[in-house]
Formats: C-alpha cells, sequence, structure tokens
C-alpha cells in the first residue's frame, strides 16, 4: 500500500517542484504556467507561500 506524507513545502526539492509545475496536464489546469516555471519562479513561489501565510504544506505519494 502506497503511503501519503505531508512536508513543508520549503523541504520538497527544487527540481521536483519545477517539473511538476511544468508538467502539461497541470499547465491545463494553470494556464499562469504557459511561459514555463523556473527555480527563479520556484524560489518566489515558495518564498510568497511563506511570507503571506498561505498552506505550505504538500502532500507527497506515489500515485498508480
Amino acid at each position: 500500500m502506497d503511503q501519503i506524507k505531508f512536508v513543508h513545502l520549503s523541504d520538497i526539492d527544487e527540481n521536483a517542484i519545477i517539473d511538476l509545475m511544468n508538467n502539461e496536464e497541470v499547465g491545463k489546469l494553470l494556464p499562469l504556467l504557459k511561459e514555463g516555471f523556473t527555480s527563479e519562479h520556484c524560489k518566489a513561489f515558495v518564498k510568497a507561500k511563506k511570507n503571506y501565510g498561505m498552506s505550505t504544506g504538500l502532500a507527497l505519494g506515489h500515485l498508480s
């Protein structure tokens, strides 16, 4: 059985976040990402989540 683990967004590898945000299926749901999501975008995203008190939790798990 797969497990889901909740971790702080800043604990996630930056490349994993960038890969997710650049996923074509994610892009269909988030049209603002049509220009691509870079390392600079990622740093700003994580910082904004932290600075504005938004939820920074993320569920990790393996989806089959």
